[in-house]
């Protein structure tokens, strides 16, 4: 016995659309090096790892790069009271 089935195209494509976000989201789990904490006056991150030390460098919105390097044990944090308004970028290394 032989049975067809009939698919609704539009039915389809909305159905992938619904899908796409899920597998998404999916796909950028990959593992992150340190988890942030934010607050009103710092933010902190608390590595995923045990490091012997972990390496913080922020770009301040002159170009200016500070750099510091906190042991093991100790979790980076960078004080926001200091910090002049503009747009800073920052690198996280953990050995």
């Amino acid at each position: 016995m032989r049975s067809t089935h009939k698919v609704s195209l539009p039915l389809l494509v909305a159905t992938i659309a619904a899908l796409l976000p899920i597998i998404a989201f999916a796909a950028d789990a990959e593992p992150r090096a340190a988890r942030v904490v934010t607050t009103a006056r710092a933010i902190e991150w608390h590595p995923a790892i045990d490091a012997k030390a972990t390496l913080l460098s922020v770009q301040r919105p002159d170009g200016e790069v500070i750099t510091e390097t906190f042991a093991a044990g100790r979790s980076p944090m960078l004080q926001l009271d200091r910090l002049a308004d503009g747009l800073y970028t920052y690198e996280l290394r953990v050995t």
